[in-house]
């Protein structure tokens, strides 16, 4: 307990400083002093300063993304900072985790289970309720005289109504005095504060469950052959030995493979070479529907490949043929892939950018990548849990990148500049924020073209932005609301 007075006094200090920078404001400024804060007490405050490299990238991502914000403040960044937080707490304080979920659940259960460490900690002061102890002892002898003060004080004001108006006014002032420094702390604020200190408290104290830690230990990145024979067989296979599923894995491999050929020279013939002009509805099942079944598709042929190479199957002598079969089955699925990302392009081609489809192109760069780290399982023997491990840090790595682009204005400048068929000028005017506010003034001739009634929409929109920005302060700032406050 060396550390516990000097961590509550930053902790203290700390939520004070909170209060200042976010009550009643937007995240902005505000967020990189704070994230700069947090990391300065949480290096001073570890007893540890050896750090693992996983630990080291999280601080990076955290001070970056906060960074972001500021630039682009946009609503990506802000989620992906406020995971990168909890991911961070959960490395520094457990320097042994490698894995970016289990690091990301360690800080949540860190956060989950603060008021039990709150407990502990203020077990730790108790040498300041030893020194009020005669109080409270002595404290006890003002009750039966304070009952009797009651008694007697009801009795007189009922006997004397000057006697009772006296004490209605005495008390009428005292309850004001009293309630009004409580009129300040609202529900809401209460909330706010509380969810401060558990946040600023995560990152600070060093968290009372090792239950990743634990969980780490036990999992290997490398598959080991079972050799307990004892072990009973899943009950669909029935008595089935290692030589029977080896032959089930290479029909379904091979059938499997088969089918999804047919289906990939499919694409390359009708989306590849041959890409026909269909409706907008048309184009627009094909696409949404099409898409999203790929994708299903995708992940359950990982999940094949996942149960024939779980176990034993990877030690066959045999299996050569089998994992020749993996190996195209992850090349044809790579391949299916491209396919919905040459859907997606088209898609974008003809009606411009959204939001979903700028999602479904960073989902299929980290399907690609999934299937990178399949391809690797299946010739290096790896564990699932590698393929977790790898790929959780991929996605938080891929949707750190996602964050340097400000999306809101990207979508706009593309739309409004591309050759497209159709403009959505609903979707850009209403379901973008506000950050492309600038972009569309840019167009402002384009738009009057146009109609001169969504140049309207933009006006109503501009005002709605200015009326925010007048009850906010200097803690708020950032450049891209900044950038639209020019406008005139």
């Amino acid at each position: 307990m060396k550390n516990t007075k000097p961590s509550s006094l930053f902790i203290i200090v700390t939520l004070f400083v909170y209060q200042l920078l976010f009550w009643q404001e937007k995240l902005g400024l505000n967020i990189l002093l704070f994230s700069t804060l947090l990391i300065f007490g949480m290096s001073i405050h570890r007893q540890d300063k050896n750090l693992s490299k996983a630990a080291w990238l999280s601080i990076v991502i955290t001070w970056l993304t906060a960074l972001i914000v500021v630039f682009h403040n946009s609503g990506l960044s802000k989620v992906v900072h406020l995971l990168s937080v909890f991911t961070m707490a959960g490395f520094v304080h457990r320097t042994d985790l490698r894995h970016t979920v289990y690091g990301f659940l360690s800080g949540i259960l860190s956060a989950i289970t603060m008021p039990v460490k709150l407990v502990y900690q203020l077990r730790s002061l108790k040498h300041i309720y030893e020194k009020f102890k005669p109080v409270w002892l002595y404290a006890r002898f003002a009750i039966i005289p304070l009952a009797f003060l009651c008694v007697f004080y009801a009795i007189y004001a009922v006997a004397n109504p000057k006697f009772a108006d006296i004490s209605a006014r005495f008390a009428s002032y005292t309850g004001e005095f009293i309630v009004r420094p409580f009129q300040y702390f609202s529900l809401e604020w209460i909330i706010f504060i509380a969810l401060g200190f558990i946040l600023i408290a995560t990152v600070i104290w060093t968290p009372i469950s090792e239950w990743f830690k634990e969980l780490q230990a036990q999992k290997s990145e490398v598959l080991l052959r079972q050799r307990n024979r004892d072990k009973p067989l899943p009950k669909f296979t029935g008595m089935m030995d290692l030589k029977n599923e080896y032959r089930i894995a290479i029909m379904v491999i091979a059938s499997l493979n088969a089918l999804l050929l047919i289906v990939n020279m499919t694409d390359i013939r009708y989306i590849w070479l041959d890409f026909s002009e269909q409706s907008p509805v048309a184009l627009s099942q094909f696409v949404h529907e099409g898409t999203y079944l790929l994708i299903i598709s995708i992940a359950l042929a990982m999940a094949v490949l996942l149960y024939f190479f779980r176990n034993n199957l990877n030690f066959y002598q045999e299996n050569r043929w089998l994992r020749l079969g993996a190996y195209l089955w992850v090349i044809q699925n790579a391949m299916l892939a491209l396919s919905v990302g040459m859907r997606n392009i088209k898609y974008i081609d003809a009606n411009g950018l959204a939001y979903k489809r700028i999602g479904v192109m960073i989902f299929l760069i980290l399907t690609l990548y999934g299937l990178f780290t399949m391809f690797i399982k299946v010739r290096d023997i790896k564990s699932s849990y590698y393929l977790l491990k790898t790929n959780a840090w991929a996605l938080y790595i891929v949707m750190t990148i996602a964050c340097f682009i400000n999306w809101d204005v990207a979508i706009t400048r593309y739309n409004l500049n591309a050759d497209t068929r159709h403009i959505d000028m609903r979707f850009l005017i209403e379901d973008v924020s506000d950050k492309n506010l600038f972009v569309l003034y840019e167009h402002k001739d384009l738009i009057l073209a146009e109609t001169h009634y969504n140049f309207q929409k933009i006006e109503s929109k501009r005002r709605r932005f200015a009326a925010k920005q007048k009850h906010l302060g200097w803690a708020s700032w950032n450049y891209a609301d900044f950038r639209n406050s020019k406008l005139k």
